[in-house]
């Protein structure tokens, strides 16, 4: 993140990434995240950035209201889409886009948002999830969207081995 960069980040918790940014002075800084129980240690750690936190979770519909538990955290959230993120915000480019939102990035890695993303957005990190044979599925048609649109992406183990050439030599089988 630069100064003047334009931030969005879904899935902020308690606002970790958020804090260590602050330095760097970002112009706009979105975050997106739905357990009310993480909203002021956000507000704290995001303490001086310009920011607008939704409190929904990420998803196909905006205002689906359902039952999220994370953690020891059980409440009724929301769900907001990605575009309508982008529409509220004026978001025409991202410059850094951060996602970690636990199966949610499945909604943002799609056929419908893939040119935004590759022509809008200077840089995306982000981690995704395969805790389910759904979020694996969804995991290799993100893989096979990225390598189709020509993005210039690596994939990191959680333990921050780079798998990047293993999985292009077969995804299949390192998926199973």
């Amino acid at each position: 993140v630069q100064e003047g960069d334009v931030v969005l980040d879904i899935g902020a918790s308690i606002g970790p990434f958020l804090y260590s940014i602050k330095d760097n002075n970002p112009s706009k800084v979105i975050a997106v995240e739905p357990i009310s129980a993480y909203h002021k240690t956000l507000n704290k750690n995001a303490k001086g950035l310009p920011l607008k936190l939704y409190k929904n979770a990420i998803g196909d519909n905006d205002n689906h209201e359902f039952e999220l538990e994370w953690s020891c955290h059980k409440e009724n959230v929301k769900s907001i889409t990605f575009n309508t993120i982008l529409k509220e915000n004026n978001l025409e480019y991202i410059d850094y886009l951060k996602t970690d939102c636990e199966g949610g990035e499945y909604h943002i890695f799609t056929e419908e948002h893939i040119k935004y993303l590759k022509n809008n957005v200077g840089y995306i990190v982000g981690e995704f999830h395969l805790n389910t044979k759904e979020m694996t599925n969804s995991f290799r048609k993100v893989y096979e969207l990225l390598k189709k649109e020509n993005f210039k992406f690596k994939v990191d183990t959680v333990t921050g081995d780079d798998i990047t050439q293993i999985l292009e030599d077969n995804l299949e089988e390192q998926l199973i």
